[in-house]
């Protein structure tokens, strides 16, 4: 038990957390996009592709499947933050 109280912290309904901060639902700070496995995929990078994001990609850091962009993929843009979602892993 800890009877010390810790200054720059506020107690929440979450627990505690540092006073400027304030508890948010997730879905107020984020954008949620689901996307698809695409349709036409390539195991050599060719032009106009990218790096299809597989568990295996983020595993290993080696990108062996790539998507021919066509205008209807979801591209991850640099600073953005992704959670993977594998039901299989």
């Amino acid at each position: 038990m800890n009877l010390k109280e810790e200054s720059g912290y506020k107690q929440t309904p979450i627990g505690k957390i540092p006073e400027e901060w304030e508890v948010v639902r997730l879905g107020e700070v984020i954008t949620y996009v689901k996307g698809k496995k695409p349709e036409i995929m390539v195991e050599e990078y060719q032009e106009e592709c990218l790096p299809y994001l597989s568990t295996d990609y983020l595993r290993n850091g080696k990108a062996t499947q790539f998507v021919r962009i066509t205008g209807s993929e979801i591209v991850v843009e640099e600073g953005d933050i992704i959670l993977l979602w594998d039901g299989s892993n």
